[in-house]
């Protein structure tokens, strides 16, 4: 019976569950498909870039003393020293990106993988803005190419992590509401046992509360019932409480308050034994 009754409550809401994970999967692949496009953009910029420097003939490579050398020194790439170090320097460079987009598809998505790398990413271009400071208005503007790419890398990178942020809250939020949703069921079907268990196996006092204003909310007068199938004497206190607050909050102020006030402590005389009412 308790099967049962745990699958009639929870059939209702397996159509609306699906949909919404349906939702969200296409939404985080909408996501990543757009960051790793923005990634193989900087990976052709790297390849116009490469052209760039091979064509400029103005290009110039001053020869640094080793303490100029490490001054100019920023993450992971270092000052070239000629051209074909240079290029190599761009391989190097067009080569973290490719790896980034693989790791993409690998990890299935995952975005957290490349976090750490999209950073230093910031740092090579200041890099190789510096090291190509005197080089000619083409190369110049690859490099302007590849910084806008960058920005709307790091714009989407951004926006990435707040919508998950605030699927992981809504997540929360919707964990909550099916919980009510489920126990409200149970009370409506008259599951009562099942309701009393699930009280039992709940620590939290404010979801204790949320749960019996909601069933007083939608089935009040079932709420007796559960009491009297609750088995722990404190949880049923704790119920006959809460019943009562909400008496308390929808007809304080009204005629029929002081009945109402009085059938609740009938209550806790018949099932609490603690002589509310003479």
């Amino acid at each position: 019976m308790l099967c049962f009754a745990m699958d009639l409550i929870i059939k209702n809401g397996l159509l609306s569950v699906l949909l919404l994970i349906s939702i969200v999967a296409l939404s985080n692949q909408q996501d990543v498909t757009r960051i790793k496009n923005q990634l193989q953009s900087m990976s052709t910029n790297i390849d116009h870039l490469t052209e760039k420097v091979i064509q400029d003939k103005t290009l110039t490579f001053p020869i640094l003393t080793a303490e100029i050398q490490a001054n100019h020194n920023i993450g992971t790439f270092k000052k070239p020293t000629d051209r074909k170090d240079l290029l190599n320097k761009l391989n190097e460079l067009k080569n973290n990106i490719t790896k980034m987009i693989d790791d993409i598809t690998t990890h299935a998505g995952d975005i957290t993988s490349i976090k750490d790398r999209i950073n230093m990413l910031e740092k090579e271009l200041e890099n190789l803005t510096k090291q190509l400071s005197n080089a000619g208005r083409d190369v110049q503007q690859e490099l302007r190419d590849f910084s806008n790419e960058l920005s709307k890398l790091t714009a989407s990178l951004n926006d990435y992590y707040r919508k998950q942020e605030q699927k992981e809250k809504q997540r929360l939020e919707d964990e909550k509401k099916k919980e009510i949703d489920e126990f409200v069921s149970a009370i409506e079907n008259k599951f009562y046992q099942y309701a009393a268990f699930k009280l039992s196996m709940i620590n939290d006092e404010n979801k204790i509360g949320k749960l019996i204003k909601a069933v007083y909310k939608k089935v009040g007068s079932n709420l007796l019932t559960l009491i009297e199938n609750i088995h722990d004497w404190h949880m049923k206190n704790r119920v006959c409480d809460l019943y009562g607050a909400c008496i308390v909050d929808e007809f304080m102020g009204t005629p029929a308050f002081y009945a109402k006030c009085i059938e609740w402590g009938e209550v806790c005389d018949k099932y609490l034994h603690i002589g509310l009412v003479n």
